[in-house]
């Protein structure tokens, strides 16, 4: 009955609602075909011993994917590490050591938990750093006020003074003070992080911060704000491009004095829900740009459902570890000479490493070729090769922490080997995540995360609608297929008829109480 129906429902066609017994059991839910993905788990192991020890743990305690922490994990390590060291696969081609990343998961998957403890290092840092500098800023923005004011106070003479000679004076004095206000350095508290933030602002941040700025949320509404859902529609993707490789990040504004970043190394670390995923991958104008093929993507196979429940959660091992490592690497002296490509601390291939570089190139071409596997997501793949360099380096770096100069030292072949087991690893999720495969169901998807998130049990086909439609929606072409789609799969059934009132009353879908979790919320 359910599937008659549902196919009915794909068609846009009426259901005769008589027809449903609402008094039955529920069965099990079946999982969408997002959910099904067979995409392996993040090999921890990859990563040099105090990292993956720590990351494992997080994952036991917490009781998410390997893959969150992982990435993550890598995450970190780029932040602390860039605009330090490139790295050169040959004499031509370097990259550097940022990274951008996405983890698509679904609410209640207990994300925030994960950055807050990935991240822990990298915020006490940057707060001991500000607090370090507060006196500097302070002062720095005191001097600023007092040059200003003096200026200010010369220009009004310039123009109002008595004479020609006390005029031009002032003129001389205003001119000079302008001077010493341009060349003035402007010091501004030191940041690392950024969590809500406009494409403009993060522009600023990079400007003021040498260049380097990182944005790891768990939230991921900076996608919206990417593809212009704030604004209009109108995308703002400068930044985001220009931040992840460019040696020049210009920006021209109409109301303020432009400026200009060389070599910006932004990092960005994200969860989004697979819907929004979804709907990125279906975004022509992403696709184009090539901003989703710069991303290591992770589509996880969620554990709610399947969580340990447990009294008292063990403690998190290998946290002190962790703590002091990402902290020598933060305290890492940057060259003050980057911004020259030819300044660059540059790490270099050992003759083992750049033999499983090209191999891991020579695998992939052939595989981008027309019909073959990689066809589809030809741009993601092509970056791919860089990406394992950017991996190699900052495995490196975090391999020999001790070591004060670290960059000197060629990347073992070891090194190589783990980056590239890493690569493998991301290709079966950036097919899930930008292949039609995932994109032909996100409308059911999305309302089905949409309707966990809300209390009530039972909500009318109209309530769905206005809380859980996108962009250009109809409910016939749109949101009845999604529902069909639901209901096929067990999430979701049409309850009893609301008796009484006037009018035609609207559908209403109850929740599979199977689908919700407790220990979800």
């Amino acid at each position: 009955m359910i599937q008659d129906d549902t196919d009915r429902l794909l068609a846009g066609q009426a259901l005769d609602l008589s027809s449903y017994d609402m008094r039955g059991t529920w069965r099990q839910p079946e999982l969408l075909a997002e959910q099904t993905n067979s995409c392996p788990e993040f090999p921890l192991d990859a990563l040099p011993s105090w990292l993956s020890r720590y990351c494992a743990s997080v994952s036991e305690v917490v009781q998410t994917p390997h893959d969150l922490a992982g990435l993550l994990g890598l995450s970190v390590l780029a932040v602390a590490s860039a605009k330090r060291c490139r790295v050169a696969v040959n004499s031509s081609w370097s990259e550097p050591l940022n990274l951008y990343a996405v983890a698509a998961m679904a609410a209640s998957e207990r994300k925030s938990p994960v950055y807050s403890k990935m991240t822990g290092p990298i915020r006490r840092h940057e707060a001991a750093s500000q607090m370090l500098a507060a006196p500097h800023v302070a002062a720095a923005e005191l001097e600023r006020r007092v040059l200003a004011g003096r200026l200010a106070g010369a220009e009004k003479n310039a123009i109002n003074g008595k004479s020609h000679r006390d005029r031009d004076m002032a003129l001389g004095e205003a001119k000079m003070l302008a001077d010493d206000l341009a060349r003035l350095p402007i010091v501004k508290s030191p940041r690392l992080l950024a969590d809500d933030v406009t494409p403009e602002r993060l522009a600023g941040l990079l400007s003021e911060q040498g260049g380097r700025m990182a944005v790891m949320s768990s939230e991921g509404d900076i996608f919206a704000t990417i593809s212009g859902r704030y604004s209009g529609g109108v995308g703002n993707y400068g930044v985001f491009l220009l931040g992840y490789s460019d040696p020049l990040l210009k920006v021209d504004r109409v109301t303020r004095e432009g400026f200009s970043v060389p070599w910006p190394a932004l990092t960005l670390a994200l969860t989004v829900q697979p819907s929004v995923v979804a709907e990125c991958a279906a975004d022509s104008r992403m696709q184009s740009r090539g901003l989703l093929g710069r991303f290591l993507w992770a589509m996880p196979q969620s554990r709610v459902g399947f969580r340990a429940v447990r009294d008292n959660a063990p403690e998190i091992q290998g946290g002190r570890d962790y703590d002091e490592a990402i902290t020598t690497m933060l305290n890492m002296s940057p060259d003050p000479h980057q911004d020259d490509d030819q300044n660059w601390r540059m790490m270099r291939l050992s003759e083992g490493a750049r033999r499983l570089h090209l191999d891991l190139r020579r695998e992939i071409e052939p595989r981008l070729a027309k019909h073959q596997d990689l066809s589809e997501i030809a741009t993601w793949a092509g970056k791919l090769a860089g990406n394992t360099a950017r991996i190699m380096g900052l495995i490196h770096l975090a391999k020999h922490i001790h070591n004060p100069e670290p960059w000197r030292l060629d990347i073992s072949k070891a090194t190589a080997e783990a980056a590239c087991r890493i690569a493998r690893w991301a290709i079966p999720h950036a097919e899930a995540a930008l292949t039609p495969t995932i994109i032909q169901h996100s409308d059911a998807l999305h309302v089905l995360e949409w309707l966990l998130e809300q209390p009530a049990d039972v909500l009318t086909q109209t309530a769905i609608h206005k809380g859980a439609r996108r962009r250009g929606w109809t409910v016939k072409d749109h949101l009845e297929p999604a529902l069909g789609k639901l209901a096929e799969r067990n999430w979701i059934r049409i309850a009893d008829k609301p008796k009484g009132g006037r009018g035609r009353p609207s559908k209403r879908w109850a929740i599979n109480p199977l689908a919700r979790c407790p220990e979800a919320k």
